[in-house]
């Protein structure tokens, strides 16, 4: 996951607010809270829990991942897979 999100570092640019999200299933290795302090630091940018202008989503389904960075106004969507 840190190699990802610092690939996904580049969408939030310098002086955007930001703040992460994590979600996560069938997953108990670490606490939400957990993930979130390892990663953030990351980032680098200043955090706004209230009015962010970027968020970082985290969805942990067992022991895959997947990871965005959306505007507030976008619609995170996952489709279901079978198999």
């Amino acid at each position: 996951m840190k190699q990802r999100i610092a690939e996904l570092r580049k969408k939030i640019h310098g002086g955007e607010r930001w703040h992460m999200t994590v979600e996560k299933r069938r997953y108990a290795r670490f606490h939400k809270i957990e993930i979130i302090r390892e990663l953030a630091d990351l980032i680098g940018e200043e955090v706004d829990l209230e009015n962010p202008d970027k968020i970082l989503r985290i969805e942990i389904i067992g022991r895959y991942a997947g990871l965005s960075v959306l505007a507030p106004q976008d619609i995170f969507s996952v489709a279901k897979t079978y198999g």
